[in-house]
């Protein structure tokens, strides 16, 4: 069953206060409907001249919706042409589908065809801006400090660094407020990242403190000023192989790296 709860009225009307202007295009209509996955699949036969599928954003929605997600809207629409054409939301269709559940959108009818060059142009929301909008200090290195443990507790982190391993923002949400040490090891990470890329000296940091948190401080202390703390002479070893690498042409991977701090730990 399709229920479409609102539709724009063409007068002015007044939401929480703001004044929202009269309809400019009486050709345009927007409607907030339950889309089921039937409705979908025939929503998707109308997908002509969209962008290749991309399979790991169909998972993140699927899973999402299977979640509840999307049971109420978030504001997001479905678009189609004055000429009946699918123009922006075949992912999300597609997750519906594959769900079979179905889902609650905003969904706009009726917009030009030349239109299509300006839907979903702006930069994309990363999890760093998403943490950082729910208030965490240093957000950008916090998320990408979780996303380098995750991978790491998954196993795959010395060939997947540049995936992410959640399936959504709200699992990253979680994610980090389940591991609280992941801010104090950011905040050591700055000490050193000359050495180190921030996130894997944070995620480092991270997982030394949870075996002796006095001796991950003597790891990053001495990385930090280069000073011997006996019996610890293998950390300053460690400390002039990574400044070597950093003054010389002796470039060796961000993997290898993560290779010799745990080897001297």
């Amino acid at each position: 069953m399709v229920a479409t709860t609102s539709t724009l009225q063409p007068n002015t009307q007044s939401l929480g206060g703001l004044i929202m202007n009269p309809r400019l295009d009486e050709g345009i209509r927007v409607e907030l409907m339950t889309i089921t996955p039937d409705l979908a699949a025939k929503w998707l036969k109308r997908n002509y001249t969209n962008r290749p599928l991309m399979r790991r954003h169909v998972m993140i929605y699927k899973n999402a919706i299977k979640d509840g997600g999307w049971k109420e809207p978030n504001g997001e629409t479905i678009i189609f042409s004055s000429d009946g054409d699918l123009m922006d939301g075949q992912h999300r269709l597609t997750a519906a589908v594959e769900a079979q559940f179905p889902i609650t959108s905003l969904v706009v009818f009726g917009v030009h065809p030349k239109k299509r060059s300006t839907i979903d142009t702006g930069a994309r929301r990363q999890l760093g801006d998403f943490l950082g909008m729910g208030g965490a200090k240093n957000a950008k290195s916090l998320a990408a400090t979780a996303v380098a443990l995750k991978l790491w507790e998954d196993g795959i982190f010395s060939y997947a660094t540049k995936l992410s391993p959640f399936v959504s923002f709200d699992e990253a949400d979680a994610y980090v407020e389940a591991h609280p040490g992941l801010h104090e090891a950011v905040i050591v990470s700055k000490r050193i990242h000359k050495l180190l890329r921030p996130a894997h000296a944070a995620m480092l940091y991270y997982l030394f403190a949870e075996k002796d948190v006095g001796l991950a401080d003597i790891w990053a202390g001495t990385l930090s000023d280069g000073h011997l703390r006996e019996p610890y002479e293998v950390f300053l070893i460690l400390r002039e192989r990574l400044l070597r690498e950093w003054t010389t042409s002796q470039r060796i991977s961000s993997v290898e790296k993560v290779v010799y701090v745990i080897n001297a730990w």
